[in-house]
């Protein structure tokens, strides 16, 4: 009998962590730095090059052009580190995890943090400077 209750936890702790890991992130308000930061990696990783570009100030000079140059990586997962806010400015700091390729030993994997600067300009905030994976942009 031990032994059942014993392999029913084991068995219930698996599919308990397995769910726990296909379930989606919240999406974050998009009046916030975090938000914002949130849907533009979103966008990058998913190939939105316009909708990522809609949250880049236009004193970046980047465009969906940029973005849709930009090297990114198969896959990522990207964890919030941290956040400040500080009147018309904030930083949004993140750790992103970057996966590639495939095969018999997974391919690789390596992680980096990024600093995403932003300000809210006429009551929306958006990111400025050249935020990951953008480390360069035409400036027309």
């Amino acid at each position: 009998m031990l032994g059942f209750v014993v392999a029913a936890t084991v068995l219930l702790a698996i599919v308990a962590a397995v769910v726990a890991a296909r379930r989606e992130p919240p999406t974050l308000d998009l009046d916030t730095p975090d938000g914002v930061v949130q849907a533009f990696l979103r966008a990058v990783l998913e190939g939105d090059d316009e909708s990522a570009a809609a949250l880049l100030s236009p004193s970046t000079g980047c465009d969906a052009t940029d973005i849709a140059n930009a090297f990114v990586t198969d896959s990522a997962r990207i964890l919030l580190v941290e956040s400040d806010e500080d009147g018309d400015d904030a930083t949004v700091t993140v750790e992103i995890t970057e996966s590639s390729g495939s095969g018999p030993f997974e391919g690789s994997e390596f992680s980096h943090e990024e600093t995403f600067s932003l300000a809210d300009e006429d009551g929306s905030w958006l990111i400025v400077g050249e935020p990951w994976p953008l480390y360069f942009c035409d400036r027309g």
